[in-house]
């Protein structure tokens, strides 16, 4: 039995979507670490290889929208590497909230749907210009009023901080903060 074009498709996709949702974890998780070490280069650049093999692979799918997203997030990881720009609480903030973004746009695409929202839109624009919005703007909070963080990213302090001696009170907190955010989630929902 000969494969046909729509399976060779349909296993592109899934390679796409296997790939896709590792390279995001593993971002989520360094981005967590940049927070940490902002000065560290070799992280900067696990970062940027990441995100260029998200976009390079979007492109190659014609995922337009994700692949015009992870381009802006590649070029400020660029800017990040090359010392143009530093890697601040902020910033840092603002690469988790288009992580998140990314992960939307990845999961549409997929479907057909691979148009950037609004916030996703204004997200990008920020991360063109390097600017942070105020407190309470991010594209999180847009889509969740009172969150600043995702859930995604809770889950990650969870990890991080369970990971180390003595984090108890931290790890108290990360769970706090995850119950917190789920129950916005819920209530806009």
């Amino acid at each position: 039995m000969t494969a046909t074009p729509v399976d060779d498709h349909a296993q592109i996709v899934e390679a796409f979507v296997a790939e896709t949702d590792e390279i995001l974890t593993r971002l989520e998780e360094l981005l967590l670490r940049l927070e940490e070490s902002p000065d560290d280069e070799e992280l900067l650049h696990a970062i940027f290889r990441d995100a260029h093999t998200i976009q390079g692979n979007a492109a190659c799918l014609q995922y337009d929208g994700l692949t015009a997203f992870a381009h802006v997030f590649e070029e400020l990881l660029e800017r990040l590497r090359n010392g143009e720009v530093h890697a601040t609480p902020a910033r840092v903030s603002r690469l988790l909230d288009a992580l998140d973004a990314l992960r939307d746009l990845a999961s549409r695409s997929v479907t057909g749907d691979s148009v950037m929202t609004p916030v996703q839109e204004a997200l990008m624009r920020q991360l063109i210009d390097g600017t942070t919005s105020p407190a309470g703007t991010s594209a999180t909070s847009a889509a969740a009023p009172g969150t600043r963080r995702s859930s995604p990213v809770a889950r990650g302090h969870v990890r991080q901080f369970a990971a180390q001696e003595n984090s108890r009170e931290r790890v108290l907190y990360a769970v706090r903060e995850l119950d917190r955010l789920t129950f916005d989630l819920q209530e806009w929902a």
